[in-house]
């Protein structure tokens, strides 16, 4: 579903302070950092819309896991006052988001879960770009912290690569020889593809992943229901589009 975006859903970034790196960026980067935080929040709203009907967005308790600057937390929280948590684990990242969103209430993270909040804390959960980079097994793991956050009937939003990434990753400068003997068919047939670009200085094995949408489906269920996969569903070009997995735990 490609989502319309007019002038009137971007006035977010009059009423924030935009990342500081836009003071020195290269043509078209604050455009492109805006419209694609837009168009990002639009899908998650969309989504929160179609499987939780029944309660106001601005009534539930939204975490943003991997908030990141703000890019998608900024239009959300101009429309609902939410989310009303974030997580990421770059400390300029917490220090920006609780500047210019105090009431988005950004803590750091670690590597490996748990988080600090309770079991049962969130009506949404959602993550962009996060399972992007993680070996599958790792992935998993932070699945189930996900489900532990998530009361009955709450919603866990994640957005993953799929073929479309692994085009551009055969295309990468640095990145191809890693991806260039591998094919669609291997994807599918092994249901996910990491390629490890080594360790950072936390230790953490640093990647790329793809999946195939069917084995999420039939595998990530698993841990909690996968109630509607959308292909495509995050990101506007010239920015790859990821898919948007909409898993919802059990009332």
């Amino acid at each position: 579903m490609d989502i319309v975006i007019s002038e009137a859903d971007m006035a977010w970034q009059d009423a924030f302070e935009l990342p500081p790196r836009f003071s020195n960026a290269k043509p078209g980067e604050k455009e492109r950092f805006v419209t694609n935080g837009t168009q990002i929040f639009m899908a998650l709203e969309d989504a929160i819309k179609t499987h939780r009907p029944r309660k106001k967005i601005s009534k539930m308790d939204i975490l943003d896991l991997g908030c990141g600057v703000g890019r998608v937390a900024m239009p959300f929280f101009h429309k609902y006052q939410r989310p009303n948590a974030a997580v990421d684990r770059q400390r300029f990242a917490v220090d920006f988001m609780n500047k210019v969103l105090p009431g988005a209430n950004s803590q750091r993270g670690t590597i490996s879960p748990p988080l600090t909040y309770s079991d049962e804390s969130f009506d949404v959960v959602y993550a962009v770009s996060m399972w992007n980079h993680m070996p599958q097994e790792q992935g998993e793991t932070w699945l189930n912290e996900v489900k532990r956050l998530l009361r009955p009937g709450g919603l866990a939003l994640i957005s993953t690569s799929g073929a479309g990434k692994l085009d551009l990753l055969q295309k990468h400068r640095q990145r191809s020889t890693l991806w260039k003997n591998v094919t669609g068919e291997d994807l599918r047939e092994q249901g996910h593809l990491f390629r490890s670009r080594g360790e950072n200085e936390s230790s953490e094995e640093l990647g790329d992943i793809v999946y195939d949408i069917g084995w999420l489906r039939d595998n990530w269920s698993r841990i909690m229901p996968v109630v509607e996969q959308r292909a495509g569903a995050i990101g506007a070009p010239p920015v790859y589009r990821q898919d948007l997995q909409v898993m919802k735990k059990a009332d």
